[in-house]
């Protein structure tokens, strides 16, 4: 039943991006990608549930930057960090 709805959803997102091209609208504008906010969810609800890969502040597929003062341990952190995920 809950698949149905996921396709019922495609199909409508397909329509809403054939009207968008239809009127004009274009997909793009350089880097930026043009979509409506219920593709992007859609799209974002089709895509498998990310592992925490540290705690909670870190997910799969996300970037992550560490930043700080010099020599306050931002490398060690790392280090322990990547330890702590390649045990798991």
């Amino acid at each position: 039943m809950e698949e149905d709805k996921n396709y019922i959803s495609l199909i409508h997102g397909d329509l809403t991006r054939a009207t968008q091209v239809q009127h004009g609208m274009p997909d793009s504008i350089g880097v930026m990608s043009i979509k409506t906010a219920n593709r992007t969810i859609l799209e974002a609800s089709l895509l498998p549930t990310p592992r925490a890969l540290w705690d909670s502040f870190w997910y799969e597929g996300e970037l992550s930057c560490l930043f700080a003062d010099s020599n306050v341990g931002k490398s060690i952190l790392a280090v322990q960090i990547a330890d702590r995920i390649a045990r798991t």
